[in-house]
């Protein structure tokens, strides 16, 4: 399997965590997106989708063994 890089511009960090969000105008059938974050970029990516009404959740990805 490849590993994720953060979906944040710019970062080249493993994506650690992610962030589930509905464009509710667009999303209208409960379909969701999903970005991958780095621990560093969580909080900026939640901020971001919070100010528009888009996040729904967040989660920690499970390490492979």
């Amino acid at each position: 399997m490849t590993e994720q890089k953060c979906s944040r511009a710019g970062c080249s960090e493993l994506r650690t965590n992610l962030v589930i969000w509905r464009n509710p105008q667009i999303h209208k059938d409960g379909r969701t997106k999903s970005w991958g974050s780095c621990d560093l970029h969580l909080d900026y990516l939640v901020d971001y989708l919070n100010q528009r009404k888009f996040f729904l959740e967040s989660q920690p990805i499970a390490k492979e063994a």
